[in-house]
């Protein structure tokens, strides 16, 4: 039987510091390992690291390795934007900006209410 450690082991040998990212590298769980190896247990995917990740495809795994301590750093101290798809969390974001005193439960009776009222004008 294979132990949890021997996997991670595997992991590490399929993947080194020079392997170039390329423009198809998916942030999988194989790469997660490859970076938690290198960069320590603490690592985990955050969205300007992966943006950083697909802009630069000619970079190599080690160039990566490089640049996530900063990245990760910036990103803790940063005001990242809400997709699109997010409305509802930027709503809620939107809500406790304008008064950080309200209640979560009434910020999401307004979402509620601002949501019905949506849908009734869209009928």
């Amino acid at each position: 039987m294979i132990a949890s450690t021997d996997i991670i082991r595997i992991f590490e040998f399929d993947m080194q510091d020079s392997d170039i990212i390329g423009k198809d590298r998916k942030c999988s769980q194989e790469l997660r390992e490859f970076f938690k190896g290198r960069l320590g247990k603490g690592f985990h995917f955050i969205v300007p690291f992966q943006d950083w990740l697909h802009s630069n495809p000619e970079k190599t795994l080690g160039d990566a390795c490089r640049v996530y301590p900063e990245i990760s750093r910036a990103a803790r101290t940063a005001r990242l934007p809400i997709w699109p798809q997010f409305k509802y969390n930027q709503f809620i974001r939107e809500q406790f900006e304008m008064d950080p005193a309200m209640t979560f439960e009434k910020a999401v009776r307004l979402w509620n209410e601002q949501k019905e009222s949506e849908d009734s004008r869209n009928i």
